[in-house]
């Protein structure tokens, strides 16, 4: 029997496999990495890797093998092309629970959701991902837009509220320890003018 590679095992460990009409091997480990390995021998193909975001859960093969759909673990679904091996995401949606969903003031077109680790913003009739902003190994509770739509305000299990820009995503401010045991629900005035909300945690 055969096995490889040799040196420099995937990390995290190879999670799913397909093989190609022609023979070619294609890996997808915990580490996110998918390439294409050679059969009999398999030594790695040149310019046949990438590397997405989430630790990959599946692959299907498309026709004789000139795309690929990998889906990993933080909810998102990619398009490989086997010619330049560059991942598409067509697909993506929260890896845990929606903690909260809100719409822009006297707005219908957007919406924004909030979950674990991550606020992402949504085009409504086609469920496009257009915005995400991500805090790692937090939980964003709340998420809600001023008034005048010039900002996204959130609340995190952190105890701190976020502000941030709604076509950027970039940090506008941070309010530290609003809350001690983390703010749980928030809701912004209907004076955009003042900047300021309405919180709440699970100790007040």
């Amino acid at each position: 029997k055969n096995s490889g590679p040799a040196k420099d095992k995937y990390s995290l460990g190879v999670h799913s496999i397909a093989i190609l009409k022609d023979g070619t091997i294609i890996v997808a480990t915990g580490g996110g990495i998918v390439c294409a390995l050679k059969a009999g021998t398999f030594k790695p193909i040149a310019q046949k890797e990438c590397t997405l975001a989430g630790g990959a859960t599946s692959i299907a093969v498309r026709g004789i093998g000139h795309q690929l759909y990998v889906g990993v673990n933080k909810g998102n679904i990619y398009r490989i092309n086997f010619s330049d091996f560059q991942p598409t995401c067509i697909n993506s949606c929260h890896y845990s629970g929606v903690l909260d969903v809100a719409f822009p003031h006297g707005c219908g077109d957007l919406f924004a959701t909030c979950g674990k680790e991550n606020i992402r913003v949504w085009v409504t009739d086609t469920s496009t991902e257009v915005l995400r902003v991500t805090v790692p190994n937090m939980t964003c509770h709340g998420v809600c837009f001023m008034t005048d739509g010039h900002s996204i305000i959130t609340a995190w299990n952190d105890g701190k509220i976020r502000a941030f820009k709604p076509q950027s995503g970039s940090a506008l401010y941070t309010i530290h320890d609003a809350h001690k045991q983390g703010v749980t629900a928030i809701a912004t005035t209907t004076d955009s003018s003042r900047d300021c909300q309405a919180v709440g945690a699970r100790d007040r």
